[in-house]
C-alpha cells in the first residue's frame, strides 16, 4: 500500500508539474486550476484511505490511479525510447481524459 501511495503521489505531482509547466511562464488559469483540483482530490483521496474508506466513486484520481497501476505493470526493457512509448500508448489508451490530453500534447516529444 505504501508504495502504491508514494507512487501515486509522485504520478500526481509530475501531472501538477506538467500542467503548470505548459504555459511556459504563464500557465493558463485552466490549467492551474486542474492542477490545484487534482492535488486536492488526492488528499481527499488519502484520507479516505487512511480512514479505511473507499475513495470517492467520481473521484477525478479514480480514473489517474486506473492509467498509474497500467504503467506500474508495464515491464520496461530499459531502452528509454521504447520505454518512453509504451508509457505515452497507456496515457493515451488509460480512462483519464486528462492523461490522454497529455499524450497528445507529448507525442512529439523527443524520447532519445
Amino acid at each position: 500500500m505504501l508504495n502504491q501511495y508514494s507512487s501515486r503521489v509522485r504520478f500526481v505531482d509530475l501531472i501538477c508539474s506538467y500542467l503548470h509547466g505548459r504555459g511556459g511562464n504563464s500557465p493558463t488559469k485552466t490549467d492551474i486550476g486542474n492542477a490545484q483540483a487534482l492535488k486536492s482530490a488526492l488528499a481527499n483521496w488519502n484520507a479516505a484511505l487512511l480512514a479505511v474508506k473507499p475513495p470517492a466513486a467520481k473521484s477525478i484520481v479514480r480514473a489517474t490511479d486506473s492509467v498509474l497501476k497500467q504503467i506500474l505493470e508495464l515491464t520496461l526493457g530499459g531502452d528509454p525510447n521504447d520505454d518512453w512509448i509504451a508509457v505515452r500508448k497507456v496515457l493515451a489508451k488509460g480512462d483519464c481524459a486528462r492523461l490522454k490530453a497529455i499524450a497528445k500534447d507529448v507525442r512529439n516529444v523527443p524520447h532519445r
